[in-house]
């Protein structure tokens, strides 16, 4: 670390180290590699973050405000595996009601969000299996010579 920090005056590199549960912070989500080679992600929320976001009374397009809560959903959904998507929508629950959104607005969108990201995920394992079981790449795919 001391050779890379010594290369520029006013660039300087810091290595972060997994958590005290072994997960690592990486952009908005935490990682952790499990024993059995399983990753498990979890949505994060950097320390400094205020938790705001377009306000639910402010002077803009319903459709923008709509669009804001499925996001949240949307980034907690898929930032998030299976055993921590109920924390990371109680964040979200939290982060949106502090910005004057309604609970219906919550349950309604939350639940559209899961049920989409989850029809998603079905969608994308079904194209996999099939690609796999037919042993061949999709239409949409290339394969490159590895040297």
């Amino acid at each position: 670390m001391d050779y890379l920090n010594k290369k520029h005056p006013t660039i300087k590199f810091e290595l972060e180290l997994p958590d005290v549960d072994g997960y690592l912070p990486i952009l908005d989500l935490k990682i952790k590699i499990e024993n059995n080679g399983t990753v498990s992600r979890k949505l994060y929320t950097k320390p400094a973050n205020k938790g705001l976001l377009l306000h639910y009374k402010s002077h803009l397009p319903t459709a923008m405000k709509r669009a804001t809560v499925r996001n949240e959903y949307n980034r907690a959904a898929i930032n998030s595996t299976k055993q921590h998507q109920q924390a990371a929508k109680e964040a979200i629950d939290n982060k949106l009601l502090g910005n004057g959104y309604p609970k219906t607005w919550l349950n309604k969108y939350s639940k559209a969000e899961q049920y989409n990201h989850s029809s998603r995920q079905k969608k994308r394992s079904k194209q996999k299996s099939t690609v796999l079981h037919q042993g061949q790449l999709s239409s949409g795919s290339r394969s490159f010579p590895m040297n």
